[in-house]
């Protein structure tokens, strides 16, 4: 016991001591971090998770037609065309399933 106080003692235990307290702060300050960047993680996936909530809401009210204008990819005398055939075909507006009373 006495030779290892007078190891921690010497100028090459104080260095020890202090590479130690060091690496334990180093440590602390790690995690400590990691949990902040969770913590910002996990902020940003409720927050795009609610924008995403909110498109799919907007989405679903919209037909095929305004749909198509939407998101393009068709001309718009194309997307004219989805609005003939849905006014065309009866239950063409839940996908062609027939209706449920």
């Amino acid at each position: 016991m006495l030779v290892l106080l007078g190891i921690l003692r010497s100028p090459l235990g104080k260095i020890a001591i202090l590479a130690f307290a060091a690496a334990l702060i180093a440590g602390v300050a790690f995690r400590k971090g990691i949990n902040i960047e969770r913590s910002r993680m996990l902020a940003a996936t409720v927050e795009a998770y609610k924008k995403r909530s909110a498109i799919d809401d907007n989405l679903q009210q919209l037909d095929d037609f305004q749909l198509c204008l939407e998101f393009g990819g068709l001309s718009d005398d194309e997307c004219n065309e989805l609005r003939r055939v849905e006014t065309q075909q009866p239950g063409a507006g839940n996908g062609g399933l027939p209706d449920q009373e």
